[in-house]
């Protein structure tokens, strides 16, 4: 079983998708989100073949993640895909320092988790996918963002803010 301790610092819901175009059409028309920063997906993976084409946007201080695979999609996405619209794959959770990263790993092996893990370029950023499906309907992503390395996020465009004050 995994522990509790894992599920802080919620910051992300991640969707999949085989139309990125008409995903963020449904976040800019419904929900206001004006803009997305796109990222290909070479950037997760430096040196290898686009794979992925991904839309970021925070809403608050959430993010929302859209997810396009290109071409055939691998293991970690085919079976959330759908064939049309989106669909939630996971839920993400930032971790702030080095130690609660190598913690979070340990547990995510210790409990015999299947995790997959990416890294963006240069180092500076370090994700790792915990499949929940069996007990949560969805994966578990952890990202940590190496200390004395830029905030990976910090140019990821806002949607207004519309809380109350």
């Amino acid at each position: 079983m995994l522990q509790a301790g894992l599920l802080e610092n919620f910051f992300q819901f991640g969707y999949v998708t085989t139309d990125l175009e008409a995903a963020m059409a449904v976040y800019r028309e419904r929900f206001d989100v004006p803009a997305f920063m796109i990222l290909d997906g070479s950037v997760l993976k430096p040196g290898a073949q686009s794979t992925l084409r991904v839309a970021l946007a925070w809403i608050g201080d959430t993010m929302v993640e859209l997810i396009q695979p290109v071409g055939e999609p691998s293991p970690l996405y085919a079976e959330a895909l759908p064939k049309a619209g989106i669909r939630l794959h996971h839920l993400g959770y930032r971790v702030r320092d080095e130690g609660r990263w190598a913690g979070v790993l340990a547990a995510i092996a210790q409990n015999d988790v299947p995790m997959v893990a990416m890294s963006a370029p240069g180092g500076s950023l370090e994700c790792a996918y915990a499949d929940a499906r069996a007990h949560l309907g969805h994966h578990l992503e952890f990202v940590w963002t190496k200390a004395g390395q830029p905030d990976y996020f910090a140019h990821v465009p806002r949607a207004p803010d519309r809380r109350e004050a």
